[in-house]
C-alpha cells in the first residue's frame, strides 16, 4: 500500500508542478490540479485528500502572499470531495458532472468575463480536463478498486 500512496503523492506534485510552470497544450492550459483532484475525490479518504490538497496548493504558490485564485481553487477542490460523496448518481456520472461544474464555478468566482469572451478556450480547457481527469479516474479506480487511499 505504501507504493500506492507514494504514487498518488507523485501524481499530485507533478500535476501541481505542471500547472505552476504554465504547461500549455496547443495554446490552452488545462487545470491539472483540479483534474487530478476530481479523480482523487472518489478514491481517497478525507484526511489523505486534505493533506494532498494542501501539498498541491503549497507547490502551486510557494510565497507568503495570499492569492484569491488559490483560495477559490482550494474551496472548489474541497467542495468536489464533498460533492463526490453526496451526489445521487453513479460515480462515473458524478465525475462527469463535477468535471464540468468545478472549472465553471472556478471561473465564475475568479474571472466571469473569461466564460463569456473566451468561451472557445474554456471549452477546450474543459475537454482537456475531461481527458486528463478520466485517465486518472480510471487508473485510480483500477489501481485500488475496493480500498481507499489513507494514511
Amino acid at each position: 500500500m505504501a507504493y500506492k500512496i507514494i504514487g498518488i503523492i507523485l501524481l499530485v506534485v507533478v500535476a501541481a508542478f505542471l500547472q505552476g510552470v504554465n504547461f500549455y497544450i496547443f495554446g490552452v492550459k488545462p487545470n491539472w490540479v483540479l483534474a487530478v483532484f476530481l479523480a482523487l475525490a472518489f478514491v481517497a479518504d478525507f484526511w489523505f485528500y486534505l493533506v494532498m490538497e494542501f501539498s498541491a496548493l503549497i507547490v502551486l504558490r510557494f510565497q507568503p502572499a495570499f492569492s484569491w485564485e488559490l483560495g477559490a481553487l482550494a474551496v472548489i477542490i474541497f467542495l468536489v470531495f464533498i460533492a463526490a460523496r453526496q451526489l445521487p448518481w453513479k460515480e462515473s456520472i458524478n465525475f462527469l458532472f463535477l468535471t464540468f461544474a468545478s472549472p465553471t464555478l472556478f471561473y465564475l468566482l475568479v474571472n466571469p468575463k473569461f466564460l463569456y469572451f473566451q468561451i472557445g478556450i474554456f471549452l477546450i480547457e474543459l475537454f482537456y480536463n475531461l481527458l486528463l481527469g478520466l485517465t486518472v479516474f480510471f487508473i485510480l479506480k483500477n489501481y485500488a478498486p475496493k480500498s481507499r487511499f489513507r494514511f
